[in-house]
């Protein structure tokens, strides 16, 4: 009996005393009566030994009396603080390694590298361009001759984290990367913990923020996040699951719809692409799983709910696609699906295979590519422990097996890959890995539920000792009569086999020396891989060489299983034995559960190392310099003019960091008529989404002083390793400065030396035709070129040139006799935010001509009239003068911000539709079996053309192998 007080302070007595108390069967939280004795859980039937309750949280008491509560905020602490361990956790891990990788804020490093430094952070320095009112919002002069933004922002800025880079200001946007990464990693924690501790409630709170570490760092993180908003994936996910179970029970599918819309704003190329997996899996679970009678309305509504989601995604799937269509990227359906075969271009038939160059390409991908599953250990591990214990005869169990087949074959399949980009493989070793990193998540998750993990307890919850066992099997065997249940299992039911205590302690002792064992190897591991890996290699050299780059390669989807492969050895080892153990009842699974959160534990710091090593980038040092030259160029110069970074040194995006113009670029949304010159000249890139401002001297092209001086480069940053190859060069000159001491010096900077192109052309001149045309096709090849060149001189000079013809390409001499006629042909341009202003005296029948790329949406008056563009195989602004002055406008305005509108537009009135028709009326049950039946054909026609076919073509291509290796 407890002593209370009324609010009058008068005594009562003779109050019941109650106490909360935690079922150790079903987690729930019970109000009972704090009488000693075995009482069932009013939730799931399961015993409760209630002994003397020592701090009563409340009092049964007459209305009015003060009751003494716990303070709301701890029980919100007590009850969440797995949500808020696990990403201060990964938090607090990465701001280690920043530290220790000397990464900003820590020291003299960013992590923006690769894509970061080369796509995301130059396009995000754009917006201090539309700023400063050098850019617009949609287009840049500053990169490939002007260049439309639309795609390349959708395709990456569309993130909840995006505006932290513009938080760092101008020049700055490289530094934000650790910030960025540091939140989203934190988020993808949190909500693997979420994901572990809402769906799967008997997971307790300390493994639930183990599961959200893990999760953190899956294989997909060192895939995605060069590509740093892929990482949102990892986010979405956990919670699209959620969703989607709350659709199985309620049938509210608008939670898992519009999640699955955020995934599209994410990026929609790869949201897109992977609903030809994830819908006829979600079709399989319905048909597999869904009671009989419910079927057809589920199906039906998980088709609505697949429509929901790209109607709400459409203000930024149609601006995408309409930019994805035009962009150099996009290729054939069957691109390279053939890849290994000859074939004849005239009749379309395959004349041969290449056994070892095919062979060469896919050891190399399937390297890449099981170097990130392995990543995924402990989750893989348990998730074929749960296919073990559970086997294939439930209906759950098939789903999850055919599930993880759907998942994989567009990972391990080249050609499937390549079907669902539409043909663009894009070099990515798990371009859908997000599937398998949730897939994996889910397994692991499956096995952990409903084992106990309660002290010195078996999995089924059974005591282990033989003292414990004999002083309760009365109690529990009358507790098991009445509630007319077996004890909750997570492996195959297997009868008590009590030990010892001694026998007990003895086990405890070597699981404990094995985990411990395991993590002194791992802590070695991870500090001497390169040494270690260097026992077992026959050419030593080599694999040093090989290892040397392991934490760039690994974080940027190049692989590494073979330093993957000994931590997922020791995982699978210590899972197995542990496993092993426990099955036999000589351990608890808590014991297990402790011993492996240490040994992963090792291995995620492992990765958490990698992953800030594998990102360090002093570019930004790089790029102050070539910046601040810029600057004492833009006071030399009134106008546009635009730089070359000759010995490649810089990302070719430089000019939006650097605030200057160029013809390079690297964006995956770019432009195909963009990179049109890119073959004409030998350019360095690859033909789709890069165009560097340094020649491919391999191609067959020594014509440089053409190329450069046609596209415009005035200005040449030459790293001081390159100072004399450059010297050679005469069609470049120093650009001398006069120092502090009054000496005159060549301008440079950091590494950088500046010259400036003696011939480089004007930005816009006069031509008697402005219609060009490639006499030969505009490919890779030196013939081709020689010829192309050849048609451009003449059409630049306006005359038919015979002789011109008998040179082998265009010199030196005869580009500076060019850029001689064409200067006293020059227009005065100036060029401002997606305009140009071009004014030049022209006589009868002449064209301007200016080296811009006349991207669609551009329109164009002269002298206040409009007038009409013309075309050309350059795809360069081309337009008719009137004779005497001219005053030329060209105005831009991007073809793709009409389809935000029409999206957004089109998406608020389908959902009003979608909203109005399914809470109003009953059209959707009506039609649920056509609906359903159609889902079904359409996943049936998905899974044929984008797994079983392309899967079906690997087979037949080692198929010919095999015949040849029999031949």
């Amino acid at each position: 009996m407890n002593v209370i007080m009324r609010k009058g302070g008068r005594k009562l007595h003779n109050q019941t005393t109650y106490c909360n108390v935690k079922c150790p069967h079903c987690a729930k939280t019970l109000r009972a009566q704090a009488i000693e004795g075995v009482h069932l859980c009013k939730g799931c039937g399961g015993m409760l030994t209630l002994r003397k309750c020592k701090k009563p949280t409340s009092v049964k008491a007459e209305e009015g009396m003060v009751q003494k509560t716990e303070n709301r905020f701890l029980q919100f602490l007590k009850k969440n603080w797995a949500y808020f361990l696990s990403p201060l956790l990964v938090g607090l891990l990465y701001l280690f390694a920043l530290w220790q990788g000397e990464v900003f804020p820590f020291g003299k490093y960013t992590a923006a590298s690769y894509d970061l430094s080369a796509q995301i952070c130059p396009f995000i320095e754009h917006f201090f361009d539309v700023m400063r009112g050098k850019s617009t919002l949609t287009y840049t002069y500053a990169l490939a001759g002007g260049m439309d933004v639309v795609g390349s922002i959708l395709y990456f800025f569309v993130s909840p984290f995006s505006f932290i880079f513009l938080l760092f200001g101008d020049g700055k946007v490289a530094h934000a990367c650790s910030f960025v990464m540091l939140f989203k990693l934190m988020a993808i924690a949190f909500a693997g913990t979420w994901f572990a501790k809402k769906l799967f409630k008997e997971i307790p709170n300390y493994l639930c923020v183990a599961v959200g570490v893990i999760y953190t760092y899956c294989g997909y993180t060192f895939v995605a996040n060069t590509y740093i908003n892929w990482l949102d994936f990892l986010i979405y996910l956990p919670f699209c699951a959620g969703a989607f179970k709350h659709f199985v029970k309620t049938n509210n599918f608008w939670p898992f719809a519009l999640l699955m819309a955020a995934c599209i704003y994410t990026c929609f190329s790869i949201a897109c692409f992977s609903m030809f997996v994830v819908f006829p899996t979600l079709v399989l679970y319905g048909v597999l799983c869904i009671e009989k009678g419910k079927k057809s309305k589920f199906i039906a509504y998980l088709c609505l709910s697949f429509a929901v989601a790209v109607i709400a995604a459409l203000p930024v799937l149609l601006p995408a696609l309409a930019s994805y269509m035009r962009a150099g990227r996009g290729g054939g359906f069957f691109d390279n699906f053939w890849f290994g075969y000859s074939i004849s271009s005239k009749t379309g038939e395959f004349t041969g295979f290449d056994s070892s160059f095919y062979l060469d390409s896919v050891e190399l991908a399937l390297y890449r590519k099981v170097s990130y599953i392995l990543a995924d250990s402990v989750f893989l591990a348990l998730t074929i422990i749960w296919f073990g214990r559970k086997g294939l005869k439930d209906r759950f169990a098939k789903f999850m097996l055919m599930a993880g087949i759907f998942t994989m074959v567009p990972v391990l399949v080249d050609e499937a890959t390549l079907l669902m980009n539409m043909g663009s493989y894009m070099s990515y070793a798990l371009r859908f890995g997000f599937l398998n990193a949730l897939y994996f998540l889910g397994g692991a998750c499956l096995c952990l539920e409903n084992i106990s993990f309660k002290r010195a307890c078996a999995y089924d919850g059974t005591p282990l000792f033989e003292s414990t066992q004999k002083s309760t099997q009365a109690s529990v065997s009358k507790v098991q009569k009445v509630v007319n249940k077996p004890p909750m299992s997570a492996l195959k039911s297997k009868k008590p086999a009590p030990i010892s205590k001694k026998t007990y302690v003895v086990w405890l002792v070597v699981c404990l020396v094995i985990g411990l064992l395991a993590t002194v190897f791992l802590i070695y591991y991870v500090n001497n891989y390169r040494s270690f890996l260097l026992l077992f290699a026959d050419d030593k050299e080599s694999t040093a060489k090989g290892l040397k780059g392991f934490a760039s390669s690994y974080a940027h989807s190049l692989g590494g299983m073979d330093v993957i492969l000994p931590l997922f050895l020791v995982v699978f080892i210590v899972v197995g034995l542990g496993c092993t153990l426990i099955y036999g009842k000589r351990i608890s699974p808590r014991l297990l559960s402790f011993i492996l959160i240490a040994v992963v534990g090792t291995q995620v710091m492992f990765y958490n190392d990698a992953l800030v090593f594998g990102n360090r980038s002093v570019q930004h040092i790089e790029l102050a310099d070539y910046q601040a030259l810029c600057e004492q160029l833009d006071e030399r110069e009134d106008g546009y003019f635009r730089v070359k970074d000759y010995g490649d040194e810089m990302t070719a995006c430089a000019p939006l960091t650097g605030n200057t113009n160029s013809f390079s670029v690297f964006s995956s949304m770019l432009d195909a008529d963009n990179l049109l010159t890119y073959q004409l000249f030998a350019y360095k890139g690859n033909g789709k989404n890069s165009f560097k401002s340094s020649h491919n001297t391999s191609k067959g092209n020594r014509a440089e002083e053409f190329g450069d001086s046609f596209l415009g480069y005035k200005y040449v940053m030459v790293p001081k390793s390159k100072l004399k190859d450059v010297d050679k060069k005469t069609y470049l000159k120093k650009v001398m400065t006069t120092d502090a001491e009054g000496n005159e010096v060549q301008l440079s900077n950091g590494s950088f030396f500046v010259y400036e192109n003696r011939y480089v052309f004007p930005m816009g001149y006069t031509l008697k035709s402005g219609d060009f045309k490639f006499v030969s096709p505009n490919e890779a090849n030196a013939t081709y070129r020689k010829k192309n060149q050849a048609a451009l001189y003449e059409f630049l000079r306006g005359e038919n040139l015979k002789e011109f013809r008998e040179h082998d390409l265009v010199n030196a001499d005869d580009v500076a006799e060019l850029s001689e006629y064409l200067w006293d042909r020059a227009a005065d341009v100036d060029v401002g935010a997606g305009k140009i202003t071009a004014k030049v005296t022209a006589e009868e029948g002449e064209f301007l001509f200016l080296n811009f790329v006349a991207s669609k949406g551009y329109s164009v008056t002269v002298n206040g009239k409009k007038a009409e563009l013309i075309e050309n195989d350059l795809k360069f602004l081309s337009v008719a003068l009137e004779e005497g002055e001219n005053e030329v406008v060209f105005t831009y305005s991007s073809p793709y911000v009409k389809f935000v509108w029409i999206g957004a537009g089109a998406a608020v009135f389908a959902l009003c539709v979608v909203a109005v028709v399914t809470k109003k009326t009953k059209l959707v049950d009506k039609c649920a079996p056509v609906i359903a039946w159609a889902g079904i054909g359409l996943a049936v026609v998905v899974v044929g053309v984008f797994m079983v076919y392309p899967t079906g073509a690997l087979v037949a291509k080692f198929i010919e192998i095999l015949k040849m290796a029999i031949a």
